[in-house]
């Protein structure tokens, strides 16, 4: 069961394009799956919520372009493994805030809210990403999806 949930190959990017790496903080972030729809349509709705521990121009920089483009994430879990959010079918939406905080001792930092349709919740393998010891790493969809050689999804739901 778990090769229908699995991304299947590496990703392959165009020829000038790199993963951005987030290095997020996993112990104040989190991932969510959840059904919606009707049958015989019923798609996930994969979410995410990831805490980064700044707000500086580099970060900053990143929320503009979150805010509009359309991205794919690579997030490692708690456990090691990685979960994937953006599909070539959907869409991916970003919310990001930030916050620097009032006193010195307030938490201050970024906040990506990150939510994306899908046939189901998917997962890849470190080989797949060659992420490093990043904690998060996000690639703009139009990097992969209009590569030649696309990336097969072991699942009967897509073609």
């Amino acid at each position: 069961m778990k090769k229908i949930a699995t991304y299947d190959g590496d990703f392959v990017l165009a020829a000038d394009k790199k993963w951005l790496q987030l290095d997020v903080l996993t112990a104040a972030s989190n991932i969510t799956s959840a059904s919606q729809g009707e049958k015989p349509s019923k798609t996930f709705l994969n979410s995410a919520t990831l805490k980064y521990a700044d707000v500086d121009e580099a970060v900053t920089g990143f929320c503009r372009m979150a805010n509009s483009d359309d991205l794919v994430f690579v997030v490692r879990q708690r456990n090691g493994k990685f979960r994937v959010l953006g599909s070539e079918a959907f869409e991916t939406n970003v919310n990001p805030s930030q916050d620097s905080g009032m006193a010195v001792t307030d938490a201050s930092g970024t906040q990506l809210e990150v939510s994306t349709t899908d046939v189901c919740p998917r997962h890849t393998t470190p080989a797949g990403c060659s992420p490093r010891k990043a904690q998060s790493i996000v690639l703009p969809a139009s990097s992969w999806w209009t590569k030649a050689r696309r990336l097969k999804l072991k699942t009967h739901l897509v073609q």
